[in-house]
């Protein structure tokens, strides 16, 4: 697996915006050998296969055309809107590739000025959810049981990982929502394989809520009579 995060430098306007655009995909930047990868975290509870309660698969969507749903998430007034004070939105950008998603169709990358040394939110919009699913296999070079974690609601998985030199760790935390795979970021200078788990989890939860609005629950079936 190959994760970038952690060989950011604390980087500001076009500079981060360009570190970005090569390296916050999974496929960037390579950390050095030595890189080591931890999971689950202590407070992560794996789903069973037989679990078929709502947080175990996620409430459905409804379905857009990907580049209407990047349109949706981008569209607001307010961007990314649910952030605390202590953050705010410093970069927005359109992804059109990312070669450890070959299914994907848009994407949406929101950067944050946050708490952390690397703060972001990205949304990997694809056609359809069973295209999401195959794609996060693909990107975590295998299946990664699903957990819950914190009340997201839906099925999550977390990666953390630190620099060969153990000076910055990051936590990724991934959720399935539909046709769209949510990948929350935190990077923290000082640690040895971990990010800031707590804030990856409350940028993940506010990613889902600025989902779930703009592509609502899908209505439930009547039954018939």
């Amino acid at each position: 697996m190959r994760l970038s995060h952690p060989c950011w430098p604390r980087l500001r306007g076009p500079l981060l915006l360009a570190v970005l655009v090569s390296s916050l995909a999974l496929g960037g930047c390579e950390p050095e050998s030595g890189v080591t990868i931890v999971r689950p975290t202590p407070t992560s509870t794996p789903v069973e296969a037989a679990d078929q309660t709502p947080e175990s698969k996620g409430t459905p969507l409804v379905e857009f055309a990907p580049e209407e749903l990047a349109k949706r998430l981008l569209g607001g007034i307010d961007p990314l809107p649910g952030l605390p004070p202590t953050y705010r939105v410093e970069t927005s950008e359109i992804i059109l590739e990312e070669p450890t998603m070959p299914k994907l169709a848009r994407g949406v990358r929101y950067t944050l000025d946050g708490p952390d040394l690397v703060n972001s939110v990205t949304y990997y919009i694809h056609t359809t959810p069973a295209d999401a699913h195959e794609d996060l296999g693909a990107a975590l070079n295998g299946p990664f049981p699903s957990e819950r974690l914190d009340g997201l609601g839906y099925p999550a998985r977390v990666v953390s990982s630190g620099s060969a030199d153990s000076q910055v760790g990051t936590t990724i935390i991934y959720i399935t929502a539909g046709q769209t795979i949510i990948e929350s970021v935190s990077s923290v200078a000082g640690t040895s394989t971990l990010g800031n788990l707590a804030n990856a989890t409350e940028q993940a939860r506010i990613a889902i809520a600025h989902l779930s609005a703009v592509a609502p629950p899908a209505p439930t079936p009547t039954p018939e009579p």
